[in-house]
């Protein structure tokens, strides 16, 4: 086995041919040259010696390691050599393709991955992806499933996708287990497929699968509602380090959702997820920091965890920033910034970003002053229930602002924000039951 050290590349004779079997190695003058390379001292210094090293470990991964090890052994030399970019260069894929001529699954499989992931080539990886998924390997099978879902080198394709997913869940690949069961949630909606695969996935310690298992045990679909199961599950992950089950599993801390209502953990449990760059998280964490839950209050670190949320397109950490600039809370009051950061989410549907917009168009606040879009977005928030909305559009039928002038319909939607507490609807409802026969 090869072993990587912050000094270079160590190893063992280990190997059925001392590590680095003679046989395998290109009968020329180069053969002394590449185990020279490969002396600790020299790895980093040798301008051959990553690109000679890479090759190597490819010839030799095909009859002694196995493709976990492989891919583990490469990641390490990436992370370690200084001459890894050059190993990125076009000129050297030809070089690592030929190590693979030979076409076993597993290499081809790995090559995948690497093409993915330093190269860009989603084209080539799907096609070495196919190549090993059609021989039955089920890692491959399982990255080709992933690859036809997002159309990450091929046309997106959800049943190809699915139809991957399943070849490699029936030869027990846990990460297969996984995404087909989320497809039975979400598409299918078979939730006892769905709860039967994660089960197998979580029985081989999946995280992924023991971060959605937990959720059909708090939501009760497909399985009895179990929160103490829930949390058991989400520990698990966690354990793993996994950020969405991190960010789970501090909500029910938040809430005191089958543990004890603790806000430090739950903060704990967010800086973590916030940490690796989860986008919910992230949000979370500046809502904490914006109340003071379990940490100081401090509108300015509230409002730099909004933008990270925002950034990578959270609907609620765009909208808890357009409120921050709205308001100039941790950030410089900007009504121009704030109407921009309330669009994207209002587009999506996001009720309160929809309000609010509506409130930045009713008064001109970043944008032209315009009743009408100020209606329109009124109306988009109040059909989802939010109840300021549903007063607001009231008004404007009742005055004819944005819209024709209508009684009745502005007598329904102060009805129904009444419904929901809503102390001037009410006022306003009243109001009009003694002009209009309601």
């Amino acid at each position: 086995m090869l072993h990587i050290s912050s000094t270079g590349l160590s190893y063992n004779l280990s190997f059925e041919a001392q590590a680095l079997d003679l046989a395998i190695l290109p009968q020329t003058k180069r053969r002394t040259v590449w185990l020279d390379s490969l002396r600790p001292a020299k790895l980093l210094n040798r301008a051959i010696s990553v690109t000679e090293v890479v090759v190597v470990i490819f010839q030799q991964a095909m009859l002694t390691m196995s493709a976990e090890e492989t891919l583990a052994t490469l990641k390490t030399i990436g992370g370690v050599c200084r001459r890894w970019r050059a190993i990125r260069d076009c000129h050297l894929l030809p070089e690592i393709l030929r190590g693979i001529e030979q076409n076993k699954p597993p290499m081809q499989n790995i090559m995948g991955k690497l093409l993915q992931g330093r190269w860009k080539d989603n084209q080539k990886a799907c096609e070495l992806f196919e190549a090993a998924a059609k021989r039955e390997h089920a890692d491959a099978q399982f990255n080709l499933g992933l690859c036809c879902e997002h159309g990450d080198g091929v046309k997106e394709d959800l049943a190809k996708a699915v139809g991957w997913y399943q070849r490699a869940a029936n030869q027990g690949h846990a990460g297969a287990q996984h995404r087909l069961a989320c497809y039975y949630l979400n598409a299918e909606r078979n939730l006892a497929e769905a709860v039967e695969l994660l089960q197998k996935a979580v029985d081989q310690g999946h995280a992924g699968a023991q971060h959605r298992l937990a959720c059909c045990y708090r939501s009760g679909d497909g399985v009895k509602r179990n929160l103490a199961e829930a949390v058991e599950l989400l520990q698990k992950a966690v354990d793993q380090g996994h950020a969405g089950a991190q960010n789970s599993l501090a909500c029910y801390y938040h809430h005191g959702q089958g543990v004890k209502r603790n806000h430090a953990k739950t903060v704990e449990l967010l800086q973590k997820a916030a940490g690796q760059g989860d986008a919910d998280a992230q949000n979370n964490l500046g809502w904490c920091y914006h109340l003071g839950e379990g940490v100081e209050r401090d509108f300015a670190k509230a409002a730099g965890w909004y933008q990270k949320a925002a950034d990578q397109g959270d609907l609620s950490g765009q909208f808890h920033l357009g409120r921050c600039y709205l308001r100039g809370e941790g950030v410089e009051s900007d009504f121009a910034k704030a109407a921009r950061w309330f669009k994207y989410p209002a587009l999506i549907g996001h009720a309160k970003a929809q309000y609010n917009l509506g409130v930045c168009y009713q008064h001109g606040q970043g944008v032209r002053k315009d009743l009408r879009m100020a209606a329109e977005w009124f109306r988009a928030a109040a059909k989802k229930g939010h109840a300021k909305a549903q007063y607001n559009i009231g008004v404007c039928y009742q005055h004819g602002e944005g819209v024709d002038r209508d009684r009745f319909k502005a007598a329904e939607w102060f009805r129904a924000a009444a419904k929901k507490g809503h102390a001037k609807a009410q006022y306003n409802l009243d109001h009009a039951r003694k002009c209009v026969l309601l």
